[in-house]
């Protein structure tokens, strides 16, 4: 496996946006619109490569000068609970650092917070409905 930070609309960003579709979009009814995907742009885009194929995915954005946020994780369903996604977010904990992050927050989708808790992520807000499904804000002081 090798795990890299991807270039916007390049080879693998498409890639990404197929994976991003098929795990978080479409099983909600939703599809990726041309205002997320130029802001992309602006963050970093890391992935996971397995014999030539983007498997997992993750969006780091900058929130502040020590904040950044995770969104936009997705991991191709046949790797889910192999310790793939566990790595990516290592990965990704990393590329945080060296931007100076002091922590990262995201929103967790309710079917999957209980992951983000075993990589050390608390939650610190009540429930809320974000894309018409159940979602938990979580932080991690790195």
């Amino acid at each position: 496996m090798e795990f890299i930070e991807i270039e916007h609309k390049q080879k693998w960003y498409a890639e990404m946006l197929v994976l991003r579709n098929e795990i978080l979009r479409a099983p909600l009814g939703l599809i990726l619109t041309e205002n997320e995907i130029i802001d992309d742009a602006n963050d970093v885009l890391l992935g996971v490569i397995n014999k030539g194929k983007l498997i997992a995915c993750i969006i780091l954005k900058k929130l502040s000068s020590n904040s950044c946020k995770f969104r936009q994780m997705a991991v191709n369903t046949q790797f889910q609970g192999t310790g793939v996604g566990k790595k990516l977010m290592l990965f990704a904990e990393k590329k945080a650092l060296v931007l100076s992050a002091k922590s990262i927050e995201l929103n967790a989708r309710e079917t999957a917070f209980l992951f983000y808790e075993k990589q050390g992520y608390s939650i610190c807000s009540d429930s809320f409905i974000e894309v018409g499904i159940t979602h938990y804000k979580m932080k991690k002081v790195l």
